[in-house]
């Protein structure tokens, strides 16, 4: 451990604390630094100790490493390589990156802050991330439910790891709601698989649509198949669809009835 060998060395480190206070005066966690480093000198010049001086850099610069920016970020540089090594879906690395930016947004806007240390972080934070979504933002209230979930789960691995002592956000319930969806009835299903006159290009789209719905295939692992992907069953020589599914990585057989069999 490296010490402060004299007054001129404590009075240096004391200089930056002091410095930073003044240039953010209304950041209340360089307040909180400023009283814990303010202690600790007392404590040590009042018992004519060394100074440990990477504890006063500790204390001032603890939020960089156990910071929520921090923290996302490493999260999501480790999803990037489970999406590269084919593990992940990139759609879900694209809404961890949307949360990230919507988060760098709102501490700016509600705390006036780049970061802030995981420890300081309170349970009205998510609460206030979700107006921020709502009312800033103006997302519906399935996508806030959906951008609110990768907050909680940070904090929860930051207690795991022990970077905070309790989770904050025990008391907060967020619920998704089950959206009105229509439905396609037979009667369409036979008006379009009827309807004349289409160019080759709709023809196509209508096409595709149609076996989504007579198979339950989903657009995503409709684009992924290939031709390898229908198989015939030797006992009885019925076309399969034989497939693993992209959201779940769980294989799928679905047998190929007519229609939609071309």
């Amino acid at each position: 451990m490296l010490y402060a060998e004299n007054m001129c060395t404590i009075c240096t480190i004391w200089y930056h604390v002091v410095q930073m206070v003044h240039m953010f005066p209304a950041n209340p966690y360089y307040i909180r630094a400023y009283t814990r480093a303010n202690t600790c000198r007392r404590r040590h010049m009042r018992q004519n100790e060394k100074l440990p001086i990477n504890l006063v850099f500790h204390i001032l610069i603890e939020f960089r490493y156990n910071s929520i920016m921090t923290v996302y970020k490493q999260f999501i540089e480790d999803y990037e390589k489970q999406v590269a090594g084919g593990l992940k879906s990139p759609k879900t690395l694209q809404k961890y990156n949307a949360v990230y930016k919507h988060l760098g947004d709102f501490l700016k806007l509600r705390y006036h802050l780049s970061d802030m240390a995981l420890k300081e972080i309170k349970p009205s934070f998510i609460s206030d991330f979700e107006i921020f979504l709502t009312v800033d933002r103006k997302l519906n209230h399935n996508s806030v439910c959906i951008y609110v979930k990768p907050i909680q789960m940070l904090l929860h691995r930051a207690q795991e790891n022990g970077w905070v002592a309790r989770y904050p956000f025990s008391d907060y319930k967020i619920c998704r709601e089950d959206p009105d969806k229509g439905f396609v009835t037979k009667e369409e299903m036979q008006l379009m698989m009827d309807c004349p006159n289409l160019n080759k290009k709709r023809t196509f789209i209508r096409d595709l649509f149609i076996f989504c719905c007579f198979t339950g295939v989903s657009y995503i692992d409709l684009k992924n198949m290939t031709h390898e992907n229908i198989v015939i069953n030797p006992a009885d020589g019925s076309k399969w669809l034989h497939y693993r599914r992209q959201k779940t990585g769980v294989e799928a057989n679905v047998k190929l009835l007519r229609p939609p069999q071309p």
